[in-house]
C-alpha cells in the first residue's frame, strides 16, 4: 500500500524535474520572441560594422523608450522588402541640414567620431516629421540612407529593433 507521504515524494520528484524544464521552455521562447540574429552584409556602417559581422537586435528596444539618437537600427525597407542597418541621426521634429560635407541638427554641427570619411555628401535641409527619423550610414560615400529616395525618412513602424552586440570573426 502506499502512503500518503510517499506520493508527495514522488510529486515533488516530477515538480524538481518539471519545474526547471518549463522555465527552461519560457525562457527559450522569451528570448527567441525578443532578439534576432543577422549577418551584416555590406560596407554601409563600415567602421563599426564589418561584412560577415554577427548581430544581435533587440526586437523590443522600443517598446517602453524611444529611440535615441546615435542609436544603431535595423529596418524594414517596405519598397524592397529587405532589412537594413543604419545609425540614427535625426529625431522627430528636428530640423536636419546637410551642406558642405557637414551634418547640422537645428543649427548645431554634429560631431560624427565614428565615420569612416568625416565627409557627408547631399544637400538636405528638412524639418522630420513626427513619428520619422533620418538615418545615415557610417560609411557615407557608399550607402543609401534618408538622403536618397529609396530609403528616405524612416517611420517609427519599419524600425525593427536596437543592434546590442556584434560579434567580427
Amino acid at each position: 500500500m502506499i502512503t500518503t507521504r510517499e506520493i508527495k515524494k514522488k510529486k515533488s520528484r516530477y515538480f524538481a524535474i518539471l519545474l526547471p524544464a518549463v522555465v527552461l521552455v519560457v525562457l527559450v521562447c522569451l528570448i527567441r520572441v525578443s532578439f534576432d540574429r543577422a549577418i551584416f552584409e555590406g560596407e554601409a556602417m563600415l567602421p563599426t560594422f564589418e561584412h560577415g559581422d554577427t548581430l544581435i537586435n533587440n526586437k523590443t528596444a522600443y517598446i517602453t523608450q524611444k529611440p535615441h539618437r546615435f542609436d544603431i537600427i535595423m529596418m524594414e525597407v517596405p519598397e524592397q522588402s529587405r532589412y537594413i542597418v543604419r545609425r540614427i541621426i535625426g529625431l522627430p521634429n528636428e530640423h536636419i541640414h546637410i551642406a558642405n560635407g557637414l551634418v547640422s541638427i537645428n543649427r548645431e554641427i554634429l560631431d560624427e567620431e565614428y565615420l569612416y570619411d568625416a565627409y557627408t555628401d547631399g544637400n538636405i535641409n528638412v524639418l522630420i516629421p513626427d513619428g520619422f527619423y533620418f538615418v545615415m550610414g557610417d560609411n557615407r560615400l557608399v550607402v543609401d540612407d534618408s538622403r536618397t529616395p529609396n530609403i528616405g525618412l524612416v517611420a517609427k513602424k519599419s524600425i525593427r529593433g536596437k543592434i546590442i552586440y556584434s560579434l567580427h570573426l
